[in-house]
C-alpha cells in the first residue's frame, strides 16, 4: 500500500454517501478480491454541516424522500461499516434526517464561479474529512 490518502466527495445525499460505503467495503461483486478493491476512504463532502453554513437559495435544497430516508437508516444500522460506530459521520446523516433535505455538489455553482475550487481548496488543505 502507497498510504497515500482518499477522499470522498459526494452529492449530500444518501445515496451519494452509500457510494463512498461501496469505495471503503468494495461492491458484493468483488467478492473475496473485496480487500484488494477496497480503500479507507474518508468523507471529504459535501456534508450537512457544510450545508448548514451556506448560503444557497431554496431551490438547490430538494426534499428527501421516503426512498432517502430508508437509505439513511441502513447507512446508520449497526452492520454499515462506512458509518458503524463514527459518531462524526452518524452526526452528519442524523442531521440531514432533520434537515429534511438533500443538495447536489452543482448547486455550489450559486455561490460563484471560483466558489467550488476555493472550497474545496480549504476541505484538502486542513484536512477537514470524517
Amino acid at each position: 500500500m502507497l498510504g497515500i490518502p482518499v477522499f470522498g466527495l459526494c452529492d449530500c445525499n444518501p445515496f451519494g454517501v452509500a457510494v463512498l460505503q461501496t469505495y471503503r467495503r468494495g461492491s458484493e461483486r468483488t467478492g473475496h478480491d473485496r480487500d484488494r478493491y477496497s480503500a479507507d476512504i474518508r468523507w471529504l463532502g459535501l456534508r450537512p454541516s457544510h450545508v448548514a453554513g451556506l448560503k444557497l437559495p431554496k431551490p438547490v435544497y430538494q426534499k428527501l424522500t421516503n426512498r432517502d430516508l430508508k437509505r439513511v437508516e441502513l447507512l446508520l444500522s449497526e452492520t454499515n461499516q462506512f458509518v458503524g460506530s463514527n459518531e462524526e459521520r452518524r452526526s452528519e446523516l442524523q442531521a440531514m434526517i432533520s434537515m429534511g433535505v438533500k443538495v447536489e455538489l452543482e448547486s455550489l455553482q450559486w455561490l460563484g464561479v471560483d466558489f467550488f475550487t476555493n472550497w474545496l481548496t480549504e476541505r484538502i488543505e486542513t484536512v477537514d474529512v470524517i
